[in-house]
C-alpha cells in the first residue's frame, strides 16, 4: 500500500512548496501588522519590517532554486514551526489563555514545520535515488 500524496487531494494546493513560501512571508506580514497595532519596546516594528524583506528575498531565491536560500528558508521554517508548537502545545494542555488561538498556533506550527521539511526534501542539488545500489 502506498502513502497518499497530499498534493493530489482537494486542498493539495496548500501543500505545494510555493504555497509554503508564500504563507511564510504572509505570516511575517501578519506579525508586522499586529506589531503596528500594539507597539511595545520588545516588539519593534522595524525588526518586523526587516523580517518581511528577508523572508521575501529568501522566498524568491528559494523559488528560483537557489541552494543556499533553500537551506536557510527550510531551516527557518522548521525552527519557526517547532518553536510555535512547543509554546502552544503546553499552553493548550494547561488551558492557559484562548484555547482556540493556541490550537490555531499549533496547527500553523505543524504546517510550517511540514513546509520546511518539504522544502528541504525538494532542495536543488539533492542526491537522486538510485535503484542499482550505487
Amino acid at each position: 500500500m502506498t502513502a497518499p500524496n497530499l498534493q493530489s487531494t482537494r486542498f493539495g494546493f496548500l501543500f505545494r512548496p510555493t504555497t509554503f513560501i508564500i504563507a511564510f512571508v504572509l505570516l511575517a506580514v501578519l506579525n508586522t501588522l499586529l506589531a503596528v497595532t500594539s507597539p511595545s519596546a520588545s516588539n519593534s516594528v522595524n525588526a518586523r519590517l526587516l523580517s518581511i524583506f528577508v523572508y521575501a528575498v529568501l522566498g524568491w531565491f528559494t523559488y528560483k532554486r537557489s541552494r543556499i536560500c533553500t537551506w536557510v528558508l527550510s531551516c527557518l521554517m522548521i525552527l519557526n514551526g517547532l518553536s510555535t508548537m512547543t509554546i502552544s502545545f503546553p499552553a493548550l494542555l494547561a488551558n492557559q489563555g484562548n484555547s482556540g488561538m493556541q490550537l490555531a498556533n499549533l496547527v500553523a506550527g505543524g504546517y510550517f514545520f511540514y513546509g520546511g521539511v518539504v522544502l528541504f526534501l525538494n532542495r536543488p542539488g539533492r542526491p537522486t535515488d538510485t535503484t542499482d545500489g550505487e
